[in-house]
């Protein structure tokens, strides 16, 4: 069976070489790739980036760490060079040094304890400065990841085959804004990508990018349902009810300007046939209230329910 290939208007930039099992962008919009060797490693954009999990453990592990380190230095220089600690128990005079490198890394300072010539008083006051360092890099980072600009697009974890308008049928998926403020000109590309075994038995995949019925809107208060028609241009349009359990992938990208942030957003998008669900249409999520105002229904975004496809 051959394959209609739509021309696309930019090169996607990304591999013909292929596997069965294999997708381009995983679910969470990451591209399927990893790297082999040395790359650049840029400890701000990771720190940016990460889950919120990990990066609340990398400042605590670096908090404990420091101050670890700075509470053995004291240990080491010897409880004589401090005053406060009154102690002869090793394990207790170790406890008390953590407990003062916290109250100096933090600037607090209680005065309980006290560094006693040159070397203490070094390396206590280099303990309050790497303190202050800590902080404002932290505040820093916490700003930063706040003010990133990120979209939030709730996209159903369906693509359907519908029916469509003139005794037609449509790959159709829903989207959302999953944020409480408004975005406007949201637009969308769609591709999609098959396997294509070769003559020397590797597989190879094969790129189309999809018309649909609508490309952009202005505005996006409610759901939007993408819809790509399967005519005579689309790459599907000889396809079978069998065929449709071959394995294939929809990717894409979304875009839109975000009036919180002031900024275009986007998000990757990738469906494949274990997304994928023949003869359904998606059931209505919104509604008119009594008082004029649209009521949209989050929770209805992946409800559909069966429908007769047209041959």
């Amino acid at each position: 069976m051959a394959l209609k290939r739509n021309k696309l208007e930019k090169d996607l930039g990304l591999s013909l070489e292929s596997k069965q099992t294999g997708r381009v962008v995983r679910q969470d919009g990451e591209f399927n790739v990893r790297y082999h060797g040395d790359r650049e490693l840029n400890h701000y954009q990771n720190l940016v980036s990460v889950s919120w999990l990990k990066f609340f453990v990398f400042c605590t592990s670096m908090l404990v760490g420091i101050n670890l380190m700075f509470a053995t230095i004291f240990y080491t220089i010897g409880v004589e060079h401090f005053s406060g600690i009154h102690t002869l128990v090793p394990a207790e005079q170790y406890y008390y040094f953590l407990y003062f490198s916290f109250q100096t890394f933090s600037t607090v300072g209680y005065g309980g304890i006290a560094p006693v010539g040159h070397l203490a008083n070094i390396f206590a006051t280099l303990d309050s400065l790497v303190g202050i360092l800590f902080v404002a890099i932290t505040t820093a980072l916490f700003f930063a990841r706040f003010s990133r600009p990120q979209a939030s697009f709730r996209i159903s974890k369906k693509v359907l085959l519908s029916p469509y308008k003139n005794n037609s049928k449509a790959l159709m998926f829903r989207v959302v804004n999953n944020r409480r403020h408004a975005m406007s000109e949201v637009s969308i590309r769609i591709a999609s990508r098959f396997e294509k075994k070769t003559p020397q038995g590797t597989y190879q995949s094969v790129f189309a990018e999809l018309k649909l019925e609508r490309s952009e809107i202005m505005f996006f208060p409610y759901n939007w349902t993408i819809v790509h028609e399967i005519d005579e241009d689309s790459p599907f349009y000889h396809f079978s009810a069998q065929d449709w359990q071959r394995p294939f992938e929809l990717l894409g990208i979304m875009k839109g300007f975000d009036d919180v942030y002031g900024q275009v957003v986007q998000q990757r998008i990738s469906f494949t046939e274990e997304n994928f669900e023949y003869g359904k249409k998606f059931t209505k999520m919104y509604s008119r209230a009594a008082d004029g105002v649209m009521d949209v229904y989050m929770e209805d975004l992946d409800t559909f329910e069966d429908a007769q496809i047209p041959n």
